[in-house]
């Protein structure tokens, strides 16, 4: 009856589908407005490499990330497989002309998407992959997104732009705005910032 996380945009499609056919409603936020990116590395590695700025200076910089499986391009933990930003990661590798420079790998999970930047992290090794906040890990680390084409005028950062934020929803059944009202009150109230 409830999900206390739809990410939008990411589940528009799915979202404005189940809001028009009326089995859905969003009772309010979740979370504040919160940054994604697919292109992350610890701050360490700016310091490191000054010109290393944007999406643009992947290629340049791609031996930074490469491994002995990687054929030479550089390792892009990306967002796991099924969720949506998925697509989009695969899409932004292709419109930022990356394809050649970048193989985009799945963590496989939520923790082993974690896991390995924390592991990079810990030694001071390269690092490039996707993240959002809040997450207590990105509060933890000193991570920079990589500057990418701002997302207004973009439909869809798959076409080459950064996420916009993302508004995160409390999204209930609609038949709960009667059966549970003292629920809906609760979930209106919800705050939870960063």
């Amino acid at each position: 009856d409830i999900t206390m996380e739809i990410w939008l945009p990411n589940q528009n499609k799915i979202w404005n589908e189940a809001t028009k056919l009326g089995h859905v409603i969003g009772v309010g936020k979740s979370l504040e407005d919160n940054w994604q990116s697919t292109f992350v590395v610890p701050t360490y590695m700016i310091e490191e490499n000054p010109g290393l700025k944007s999406v643009t200076d992947i290629a340049a910089h791609k031996d930074l990330w490469k491994e002995p499986d990687s054929g030479g391009k550089a390792v892009l933990i990306g967002c796991i497989a099924g969720w949506s930003c998925r697509r989009v990661n695969e899409e932004q590798i292709v419109s930022y002309g990356l394809e050649d420079s970048v193989e985009l790998r799945d963590p496989g999970s939520q923790a082993g998407l974690f896991a390995s930047l924390e592991g990079a992290y810990k030694k001071k090794e390269p690092w490039l992959g996707y993240l959002w906040g809040p997450t207590k890990i990105a509060n933890e680390l000193d991570l920079t997104l990589l500057e990418e084409p701002a997302p207004e005028g973009c439909s869809d950062p798959g076409e080459g732009c950064g996420f916009p934020p993302a508004e995160v929803l409390i999204a209930v059944n609609n038949e709960l705005i009667e059966d549970a009202p003292g629920v809906i009150a609760f979930l209106r109230a919800w705050d939870w910032n960063g």
